[in-house]
């Protein structure tokens, strides 16, 4: 379970952005000028798609109508956007990442709070927070195939709670949080990631990861490891027994952590890896703050920009462009923060004015 589910009840209560860097009229042109950024915005009651075009820097805020709890996916090799609609929406939603217009919409069941979704040919694997079967899901019929049983995986509530997913040449990784549903959700023994062959269509590894409570999705370094990022007990019960592990996914073995939550100062929210030398993370105390770290040491150098609340989300770094875009929630000012540079000392106003706070946002290139 992230952390969105254990505070979403008190967002809208809390301060406003105390910004440590003032923005600067630095001059940005961006290198993907065709590219757009698609941000799922949401006040827990609605929720809409927003277009943010970085050509001209303009906006279409109701780009397309989505569910008030929803997660966006891209894909290189797919030409659309998909939208996981989760608790009480259950479905997948394609949209035409131009027009904004909805192509198809598959349910995956009541109750399942889809998390995630991988397209392989024309099959969707989709996670279920509520269930214990991965669903799978043909795209050309919107049917529902036979789903893949995870429940030998899961903890003594019958579920896994399986979240995101990663494919690697003819395997698809899993990560499980494995929570406790009848102690508010708290991480049980250990979480995992397990890999499902889809050529043999068997199970082909586990592995158990350090920490518990895996909550980012699957990152991939320089060396072509992945990271992931693991918040273990969070909110009002926080113990900093996270981190950021690194994972070999052709051994399916853990090389160890490359940054602690005792390191960082606070419960991981999300990170992303500028270069060899340099990382941020989002991390909680409970106000969000937006950190650097460096990767080789684990250790924390400076803080970039922080909230009095719980309202930065999400970062997304575009490496081509070395601009880094942070969702921040705060409902008097709801924005997507830019900076500019990997020396993170430049922000920009790009006047993206939202009209829901972002939640999460993808990066689409020249649709």
């Amino acid at each position: 379970m992230d952390l969105q589910h254990l505070v979403a009840g008190i967002v809208i209560l809390l301060g406003v952005v105390g910004c440590r860097l003032t923005p600067n009229t630095l001059q940005w042109s961006p290198k993907n000028q065709q590219a757009a950024i698609f941000v799922v915005t949401t006040d827990y009651q609605t929720g809409q798609l927003a277009r943010l075009n970085l050509e001209d820097r303009s906006a279409q805020l109701q780009f397309a109508n989505i569910h008030s709890d929803a997660v966006i996916r891209v894909f290189d090799n797919v030409p659309n956007i998909f939208i996981i609609n989760r608790l009480g929406g259950d479905n997948i939603q394609k949209i035409d990442p131009v027009l904004g217009t909805t192509l198809q919409q598959f349910s995956v069941g009541l109750g399942q709070n889809p998390q995630d979704l991988f397209i392989r040919e024309q099959v969707a694997y989709v996670t279920a927070l509520s269930g214990s079967d991965l669903v799978c899901l043909d795209l050309k019929s919107g049917t529902l195939l036979e789903p893949l049983d995870l429940s030998q995986f899961a903890d003594a509530d019958g579920s896994p709670e399986a979240t995101f997913l990663k494919g690697h040449q003819d395997e698809l990784a899993i990560q499980l949080q494995r929570l406790d549903r009848e102690t508010s959700f708290l991480p049980t023994d250990h979480s995992a990631i397990v890999f499902w062959d889809m050529k043999r269509n068997r199970w082909s590894g586990e592995m158990k990861l350090l920490a518990r409570n895996p909550v980012t999705d699957f990152k991939e370094s320089a060396d072509g490891n992945w990271l992931v990022g693991e918040a273990g007990q969070v909110g009002h019960q926080s113990r900093l027994d996270g981190g950021i592990e690194k994972i070999d996914p052709r051994t399916k073995t853990s090389k160890g952590f490359i940054t602690t939550e005792e390191q960082l100062g606070g419960d991981l929210v999300d990170f992303e890896c500028l270069h060899e030398q340099e990382c941020v993370a989002i991390i909680s105390k409970p106000e969000t703050s937006l950190v650097t770290f460096d990767p080789r040491t684990g250790t924390r150098l400076r803080t970039v920009w922080t909230s009095q609340g719980y309202h930065l989300q999400q970062v997304l770094w575009d490496s081509e462009s070395e601009t880094l875009y942070v969702a921040d929630s705060n409902p008097r000012d709801p924005a997507i923060r830019v900076w500019a540079s990997r020396s993170l000392i430049y922000r920009l106003d790009l006047n993206w004015k939202l009209q829901l706070p972002p939640y999460r946002m993808a990066l689409g290139k020249r649709f």
